[in-house]
C-alpha cells in the first residue's frame, strides 16, 4: 500500500530504502524551518527563536502532513511494527 505517489515514484526511480527498495525515509526538517520562518514573517515576529522557529513550522506541517502520518501510524500498527 503506497500512502504517497511522490514516494512511490521515488522508489520506482531506484531511490527506496530497504531490502525491498519499496521505502522512503521522511525528512521534514528544512520544511518545519522554512514554514516557520514564513510563518515568524506573515506574524510580524522579529529575530524568532529557533524555538519558535520550530514550534510554527512543526504546526503548519502537522496541518499540511497531519493526515499522512495518521494513515502511516495506522498501517504500522496493523503490521504490528511500532512507529519511532
Amino acid at each position: 500500500m503506497w500512502l504517497s505517489r511522490a514516494a512511490k515514484e521515488r522508489c520506482d526511480a531506484g531511490y527506496g530504502v530497504n531490502a525491498t527498495g519499496e521505502a522512503v525515509y521522511l525528512d521534514f526538517k528544512s520544511a518545519i524551518e522554512r514554514y516557520g520562518l514564513e510563518q515568524a514573517k506573515i506574524h510580524g515576529i522579529q529575530n524568532a527563536s529557533k524555538e519558535k522557529i520550530t514550534e510554527l513550522g512543526a504546526a503548519v506541517v502537522e496541518e499540511k502532513y497531519g493526515n499522512l502520518f495518521k494513515c502511516t501510524r495506522r498501517s504500522l500498527m496493523k503490521i504490528h511494527i511500532k512507529p519511532q
